[in-house]
């Protein structure tokens, strides 16, 4: 068909404005039940966190009291390989302390999130229900002026009646009064 690109397009279909709302708070539904699922492996992971970050600071405690106890018995090399351990494991309690900060502020972020999801699906319900009674009201009113139109129409065509009715009354008056004339 070379001549495709000139023919007619398909008409769109309405759609129905509640579906819309519906399709549009679904996908905001959607979109909150994924920040909480997200907020709950969050929370766990910190819990995670701050368990490693205590057994972490317990045991760079026990690690310097043991230390402390080769300084005291003055054994260099025992000093020299818990110092390794403690580093290590002061290390790594930094990096427990750094990821639960930033699971704090991932935290915070993903509570304004789910706030403002919260938000703008309360919104959109709020919406859709005035959308909803403005339809109804609407088609309440438009099914009314349609009415009246239509009665309208029918006082119109009542009135031709009437005109007709009269021009018939008066036509057959006309005759009746020149049939008496003509008898005279």
């Amino acid at each position: 068909m070379p001549f495709r690109f000139f023919s007619k397009k398909p008409a769109k279909k309405s759609e129905d404005p509640m579906a819309v709302f519906d399709e549009l708070i679904a996908a905001v539904g959607r979109q909150g039940e994924t920040v909480r699922q997200s907020a709950a492996a969050l929370g766990t992971m910190r819990n995670q966190l701050k368990r490693e970050v205590e057994k972490y600071r317990a045991r760079l405690a026990d690690i310097n009291a043991r230390c402390d106890v080769a300084r005291g018995q003055s054994d260099a090399t025992a000093v020299q390989r818990l110092q390794r351990d403690a580093d290590e494991t002061a290390r790594l309690l930094r990096q427990c302390e750094e990821g639960l900060t930033h699971a704090d502020v991932d935290a915070r972020q993903l509570i304004e999130a789910a706030e403002a999801i919260a938000t703008q699906l309360a919104d959109l319900k709020a919406e859709r229900l005035s959308a909803r009674t403005r339809m109804t009201s609407s088609s309440a009113l438009q099914s009314a002026a349609q009415q009246r139109a239509d009665d309208f129409d029918r006082l119109l065509k009542l009135d031709k009646a009437r005109d007709d009715i009269e021009r018939a009354h008066a036509l057959a008056e006309l005759y009746r009064d020149d049939s008496q004339t003509r008898k005279k």
